[in-house]
């Protein structure tokens, strides 16, 4: 009996060495990099431009005027490739309509600054959801940067959905210098306008 009560126990102890082994070598696999698009845009005078989008965090409620939005946080970088500057202008209406249910999103820029160390981070480290949509003083009306041959520029696109569906996914689309916003709420889909990349020759 007591040989056989050793034996389990041993059992035990290899069953829970080799769990502890495994839980560790799931810590040190790679980080996921929260990406969902990368694209090379290539002009017709050769300027490149790569443009990647996030994957979103957040999905939590906050209000405006008693209307319920569910919030996203997604991040985008534009890295210029070419040899010659690149001007970045992004605005957005202030309502965006969606085909159905009256369902629509608001884009509040936030003046919080994005950095790649943040990707790992709880809602991209972005805090304070109600008072970036209710306080027009946090936000910025639009994206505006030069952004230097072989430099990139990152910076924070929140979203606000009121009536939102899913899964919900946004990227910057680029066409003929002019920058189309696209997102997804479940089976909506909407590309808005929102500006555009011109290089400075």
């Amino acid at each position: 009996m007591r040989i056989l009560l050793t034996f389990i126990l041993f059992l035990l102890y290899l069953n829970s060495s080799g769990q502890l082994y495994l839980d560790s070598n799931r810590q040190r696999s790679p980080k996921r990099d929260w990406v969902n698009t990368k694209v090379i845009y290539t002009s017709s005078t050769k300027n490149a431009t790569i443009i990647t989008n996030s994957l979103p965090k957040g999905g939590g409620l906050v209000y405006q005027k008693g209307k319920e939005y569910n919030y996203f946080i997604f991040w985008a970088n534009i890295r210029n490739e070419s040899t010659s500057p690149l001007e970045l202008q992004i605005n957005f209406p202030s309502l965006n309509f969606f085909n159905a249910d009256k369902s629509h999103f608001i884009v509040a820029f936030t003046k919080a600054k994005m950095t790649f160390d943040k990707v790992q981070d709880f809602d991209y480290g972005l805090t304070d959801f109600p008072s970036l949509l209710n306080n027009e003083s946090n936000q910025l009306k639009s994206v505006k940067n030069s952004i230097l041959p072989k430099n990139e520029y990152l910076f924070y696109i929140p979203i606000f959905i009121h009536k939102t569906k899913w899964p919900v996914r946004a990227e910057f689309i680029l066409k003929d210098n002019k920058l189309f916003y696209k997102i997804t709420a479940g089976t909506d889909t909407v590309m808005v306008p929102c500006g555009g990349i011109n290089f400075l020759n």
